[in-house]
């Protein structure tokens, strides 16, 4: 289930995801990039295991926050595990916790480390009820208490490059973005790597790939690969299949045909 937070926290918080995994097994998924942070609270005794190059499985803590990921991950979900998780704005991270969003690029953050004590109330009040109005209550009380004290204008250099690439839907380079918001490439640059955490290039390539992404599940059933990937933007099918494998770790044919697919960059692998 995927839900809006309160008003006064979407400049922050793109939304919610609540997810349930009740099978009774362990599950394989996969999670890739999609431009944004987010943050992890796991319920009921519930393990993640982070599956690492060598094959092994490093459990992961209770609640964290991870960074923008180069590559994908895979992570083993054990039964009846419940989560949270809170998708941020490109900036959110930084504006909420003034956490700068290269400290943590393809790592975990343990929340405790974080928040400390104030994080335990926050589970005791989700645990305490089933009602789900209420759980997301408890989470926009949490995170209201992290807004600035004074209300701030967003940084115009980084709304303005954000609202064109995204609205754009493209690939696009520092020199075309700095021509079309009407500020240096320098400046550009700086305000990215402050608030978001990656260049605007590589955030434009992942804002590309999710249209693509779309463009995919909406026409899942024509499924004309080589239509689909003009229209998003892609030189040639070849050049498409090569950025998905590096980014998904398997044909869009693949992603099509997985069953599970618990948010678009967050599929279930079936071994």
């Amino acid at each position: 289930m995927q839900v809006l937070p309160a008003p006064v926290l979407r400049p922050y918080i793109k939304h919610f995801i609540l997810l349930k995994c009740t099978d009774m097994a362990a599950q394989q998924f996969r999670f890739f990039a999609d431009g944004s942070m987010s943050m992890v609270l796991t319920f009921q005794d519930s393990t993640l295991k982070l599956k690492q190059a060598n094959g092994d499985l490093q459990k992961l803590p209770l609640g964290f926050l991870y960074g923008h990921n180069k590559q994908y991950q895979d992570v083993q979900i054990e039964i009846n595990t419940t989560l949270v998780i809170v998708v941020f704005q490109p900036a959110g991270v930084k504006s909420l916790f003034d956490l700068a969003p290269q400290e943590i690029q393809d790592s975990f953050l343990d929340l405790k480390d974080l928040f400390g004590s104030i994080l335990e109330d926050l589970y005791e009040k989700i645990n305490q009820t089933s009602a789900m109005i209420q759980k997301l209550d408890a989470l926009n009380q949490f995170f209201s208490a992290f807004l600035p004290k004074k209300s701030r204008q967003a940084n115009p250099i980084l709304y303005f490059s954000l609202q064109y690439l995204i609205e754009n839907k493209e690939e696009c380079s520092i020199a075309t973005l700095s021509e079309k918001v009407g500020y240096s490439e320098r400046q550009i640059e700086r305000v990215f790597q402050e608030f978001v955490g990656i260049s605007p290039k590589s955030y434009s390539n992942i804002i590309r790939f999710h249209h693509f992404l779309s463009l995919l599940r909406s026409d899942s059933n024509g499924f004309n690969l080589t239509e689909l990937c003009y229209t998003a933007g892609y030189y040639d099918q070849s050049h498409l299949i090569k950025e998905f494998k590096k980014k998904v770790g398997i044909k869009p044919s693949a992603y099509l045909q997985t069953t599970q697919k618990l948010t678009s960059n967050f599929i279930e692998i079936v071994r």
